[in-house]
């Protein structure tokens, strides 16, 4: 009995942890991004954002990426004007 609840922690952590990888972006995904695209085309090209933000009409799709080499966090924000997307910057999320 114990063994059973043993591999089934084990098996619960592994999924954990490979979904909480399969949010993360993908950094060749933003290369591929091209002023014009409509929000589902960059959500089926980056997935799911973090986060959302909107002021008037500009809206910003917040993404977050851990560099497991480099332990370096990197954050990517997509913006869009009218429902369209603009541009990207990057930057370092504070530790």
């Amino acid at each position: 009995m114990r063994r059973g609840i043993s591999a089934a922690v084990l098996i619960g952590a592994a999924v954990l942890i490979l979904g909480g990888c399969a949010k993360a972006f993908k950094p060749e995904a933003q290369a591929s991004l091209k002023p014009g695209m409509s929000k589902a085309e960059v959500q089926t090209t980056m997935g799911k954002p973090v986060a959302t933000e909107t002021k008037g009409t500009t809206e910003v799709w917040m993404y977050d990426r851990h560099d497991p080499i480099s332990s370096r966090f990197e954050r990517v924000e997509l913006r869009f004007e009218n429902g369209v997307y603009k541009d990207r910057t990057k930057s370092s999320p504070p530790n």
